[in-house]
């Protein structure tokens, strides 16, 4: 929503009908945790015209979505996202629009590496998860 944060991209997951009606969104930004983004990920768009900086801030960068609809137990479905920025996967129940699990960065498992030390994240900026 441009009228909450002028200077940041924001996203919308949303799923359409076969005749372009909307069926469901997600706004990403009310759900997932989101920090100031480093000046390497800012991007470029129509939001510079409205930041001091000039630059238009991407918290998420969401580049992966898999919707999986025949999760047992999950009703609507389970939607997996994978936020560039956050350095972060994340496992989203549908129809509540809720968070049930996030892995890396910022999410809620605790991580090692090959040799048992706890890790703060064991990958950055994953384009494909």
């Amino acid at each position: 929503d441009p009228a909450e944060k002028p200077s940041m991209f924001m996203e919308r997951v949303v799923e359409f009908s076969w005749s372009g009606h909307i069926l469901w969104h997600l706004d990403i930004h009310r759900i997932l945790p989101y920090r100031t983004v480093r000046d390497a990920d800012a991007a470029e768009g129509e939001c510079q015209e409205h930041t001091a900086d000039h630059k238009c801030h991407d918290p998420f960068h969401g580049n992966t979505i898999n919707w999986d609809l025949r999760e047992p137990g999950t009703g609507d479905g389970i939607l997996y996202y994978n936020s560039r920025h956050l350095n972060t996967f994340w496992k989203i129940d549908k129809r509540s629009k809720t968070v049930i699990w996030g892995l890396g960065e910022v999410g809620n498992f605790t991580m090692y590496n090959m040799s048992g030390h706890r890790r703060k994240s064991l990958f950055y900026h994953a384009h494909v998860p």
